[in-house]
């Protein structure tokens, strides 16, 4: 009785719908830097859209900025949605930040939805920096060209729009994606312990029985 209920738990354990995370990588555009979006010299918010790849949730990202020597403002990083190419006004996260380098985590505490194939933005500006326009850059997000999944893109009324895009010009990012199993798999571990189960159940001894 005892292996009964063992077998049982184990298979409830199994097939509960439960989602297991795992951080992968998703979109990553990187390598050698050929140009930057200096932000808050022309506009105060630049952005990059990109095409998820993963289902799941957003973890992190990893962005390529580095602040111009003097200044000290703390980085706002913010996903949003796209429409038409471009971010709209829908925040989906947002987090303030003094780690934006290539090597830094940057991680959200809201819960952002990543959906193949749909489009985001990673929008961000420098809290507390003066007033945008020549000579007023506070840092520089680096680059280069040929990500196919987005583009560049820069707002100078506090990104509600986008006048200035940038089809041939990429920021370096890499998204981090924790995703969910697909039902199939949860079905499949639990027809393997179903089949054990069974299986156990046939080859246990049968006690001999003695009538009078």
């Amino acid at each position: 009785m005892n292996k009964l209920r063992f077998c049982l738990v184990l298979l409830f354990l199994t097939c509960a719908p439960f989602p297991t995370r795992a951080d992968k990588i998703d979109q990553s555009f990187t390598g050698p830097i050929t140009g930057g979006a200096d932000i808050n010299e022309c506009c105060a918010f630049i952005g990059q859209t990109y095409t998820a790849g993963l289902s799941g949730t957003l973890a992190a990202v990893s962005l390529d900025v580095v602040e111009t020597p003097g200044n000290s403002f703390p980085l706002v990083v913010q996903i949003r949605t796209v429409s038409g190419g471009f971010p709209t006004t829908t925040v989906l996260g947002e987090t303030i930040t003094t780690a934006f380098g290539s090597g830094d985590l940057i991680k959200f505490s809201q819960v952002i939805p990543q959906i193949t194939g749909t489009q985001y933005a990673i929008v961000v500006s420098f809290l507390g920096a003066p007033p945008e326009g020549p000579g007023h850059g506070v840092g520089t997000w680096f680059g280069s060209g040929g990500y196919g999944g987005g583009m560049l893109v820069a707002s100078d009324d506090g990104g509600i729009t986008w006048p200035n895009a940038f089809v041939d010009f990429d920021q370096h990012f890499v998204t981090h994606v924790n995703t969910v199993p697909e039902p199939g798999v949860f079905l499949l571990l639990g027809s393997g312990f179903v089949s054990a189960f069974f299986i156990w159940r046939c080859r246990r001894p049968v006690r001999s029985r003695l009538y009078a």
